[in-house]
């Protein structure tokens, strides 16, 4: 069929594979994700976000507007201030703590950022990808443009029918091979066809390796292509992780947060993924005329790398711009293995490229795509639109989320709530550690009831529903 044609018929749903698979989300209502591990946010152990005064579970503390107490857990966010009278419909705590076991937080260092103070939340772009679009038709100057309506979603499987990881799929229309990717532990792979340089004669088909198992399937105006192999998969047992920094004045915060928050995140990885090979790697940057514009420690131990990071100081930047192209543009040089292992980029900042420097943004990204790297940005305080643009460029195109800070842990200044109608708020390490799992995994999984502090837009079941009676997930 030609690209024309696929465009024209493209829709998102869902299979019903066991491992997560995203297929296509379209404007109606959509299923339950398999497999998927949807609770009721908003009730069970360690939360209570009815508002009232209720006596939060056991291990959390009370997020209830009301003052309620909870056992063995401590204050959630370090006692810290909300708005808002309560959760139920979704608004902030009034303020109170959790007692019984005192404060599970340890101070830590450069400005005294507890452990679990910051807050944050996710979005996926690719899940809500029909809605997506509206975002995508009014974007600010200067954020990177990218020809993503004709999205493609690739599905492989192994020879048991379960999602394959580390499998090469290539895009091809007959003569060239217009780009290609590696698959993660959902067995997804991403492709944009007309960004690739697609045109609507092309007849294009998608090709899947491992190995010496190969399988081919044209591209369909059906919805997602499925491809199985005749070669049994692996699980992912091996992760690299880079964390790629603004280290500018304005990043005190953040830096001490990462700091205070690094051992825990690597022993909640490790508790639920035992005998996980992890590599980390630090992409510090700057601005021109800064002592730097790039600092790059390569993948390395947890040990190294938390020697490394201990040395950071946020120094610098002067204007709101950053040199965000440069960081960006490093991240392919970055010795990431190739094969069956997970690989992930967080990329934590709070301020923009500068004008004209989109265009180089974009070829980073079909450089980080082809290596299978996943990218995860957490947008700090002080993030605007045109952050928010490209950071949601950087997860939707390399199959990442959008994670942003929120105002509920009262520290730093004020955050942007971002343009999306619902979504679910927890410490900024659960969310880190939530999104690795499902990178190990393939199981996409909403935040647990009781790592909820707060929700946005009244979202039900990992669900939230529009005046149009449009269903967008929350996670």
């Amino acid at each position: 069929m030609s690209h024309a044609s696929a465009v024209a018929g493209r829709s998102v749903m869902r299979n019903a594979t066991m491992l997560f698979t995203l297929l296509v989300l379209g404007c109606g209502s959509p299923t339950q994700p398999p497999h998927s591990h949807l609770d009721q946010a908003g009730g069970g152990s360690g939360a209570n976000p009815s508002g009232g005064g209720g006596t939060g579970g056991d291990g959390g503390g009370s997020f209830s507007g009301g003052g309620g107490s909870g056992t063995g857990g401590g204050s959630a966010v370090g006692g810290g201030t909300g708005s808002g009278g309560g959760f139920a419909g979704g608004s902030g705590s009034g303020g109170g703590s959790g007692t019984g076991g005192g404060s599970s937080l340890t101070e830590g260092g450069d400005g005294g950022v507890p452990m679990g103070a910051l807050t944050a939340g996710a979005w996926d772009d690719n899940l809500n990808f029909d809605w997506y679009q509206t975002f995508l038709a009014n974007p600010p100057a200067d954020a990177p443009s990218i020809a993503r309506s004709d999205r493609v979603v690739v599905q492989v499987t192994d020879a048991n029918g379960a999602a394959a990881s580390g499998v090469v799929v290539a895009l091809d229309d007959g003569s060239t091979t217009l780009d290609s990717t590696v698959t993660g532990a959902d067995g997804r792979a991403l492709f944009f066809p007309s960004w690739a340089g697609a045109t609507a004669q092309s007849q294009l088909t998608v090709t899947a390796s491992l190995g010496n198992a190969t399988a081919t399937a044209p591209v369909s105006a059906q919805g997602p292509v499925a491809l199985q192999l005749s070669t049994a998969g692996a699980a992912v047992t091996s992760i690299d992780i880079a964390v790629v920094l603004d280290v500018t004045g304005s990043m005190g915060d953040e830096i001490a947060w990462l700091k205070a928050e690094l051992a825990s995140m690597a022993q909640q990885l490790s508790q639920a993924q035992p005998n996980l090979d992890v590599r980390w790697a630090l992409l510090q940057y700057r601005d021109h005329g800064d002592d730097f514009v790039t600092n790059v420690t390569d993948f390395t131990t947890l040990a190294q790398f938390t020697t490394t990071l201990s040395g950071v100081q946020a120094i610098g930047g002067g204007d709101i711009p950053e040199a965000l192209d440069q960081a960006v543009a490093a991240i392919p040089s970055l010795s990431w293995r190739q094969g069956n292992t997970a690989r992930v980029v967080f990329h934590i900042a709070d301020a923009p490229q500068h004008a004209g420097t989109e265009d180089a943004i974009v070829q980073a990204l079909r450089a980080i795509r082809s290596q299978g790297v996943h990218v995860y940005p957490v947008a700090a305080s002080g993030a605007d639109q045109l952050l928010e643009a490209t950071f949601r460029t950087e997860a939707e195109v390399t199959g990442g989320r959008y994670l942003f800070l929120t105002d509920d842990s009262g520290i730093g200044g004020s955050h942007e709530v971002p343009s999306i109608p619902c979504f679910y708020v927890t410490r900024l390490e659960k969310q880190i550690v939530r999104v690795l799992v499902d990178e190990l995994t393939g199981i996409y999984a909403q935040p647990a009831p009781a790592d909820v502090i707060r929700t946005g837009g009244d979202p039900v079941a990992g669900q939230c529903t529009l005046g149009n009676g449009t269903s967008l997930w929350a996670f």
